[in-house]
């Protein structure tokens, strides 16, 4: 049996003209199910909304994905430092960088 890495990408997904906050979507992978509930409830919690979820059958994990707005990528950067699991950006040319340690030792 494999051990499964959860892993997430975000990227800008929507900011308005008039608005100075920028609504950011991550999409997390690989997620088993005791995993899936403190992840929902620790997202939620941090004002985070749970814009959808899957299930993927290949592998037996889930997928989840979260929306909540910043003030800039900074923002961002800031917050996703200290998760515990590889997140990475996916620039406007599809680039992926990393945004935390997890990610860059990936």
């Amino acid at each position: 049996m494999t051990i499964k890495r959860i892993e997430g990408f975000a990227w800008k997904y929507f900011q308005a003209e008039e608005e100075e906050e920028i609504l950011y979507r991550i999409q997390l992978e690989q997620i088993d199910g005791r995993s899936l509930k403190k992840m929902k409830r620790d997202f939620e919690e941090d004002d985070w909304v749970i814009s959808a979820e899957g299930w993927n059958s290949r592998n037996q994990t889930s997928i989840l994905f979260v929306t909540k707005s910043f003030g800039s990528e900074g923002e961002l950067k800031k917050w996703a430092k200290d998760l515990p699991y590889a997140l990475n950006f996916i620039t406007p040319r599809g680039k992926l960088r990393p945004l935390n340690k997890a990610a860059k030792e990936g």
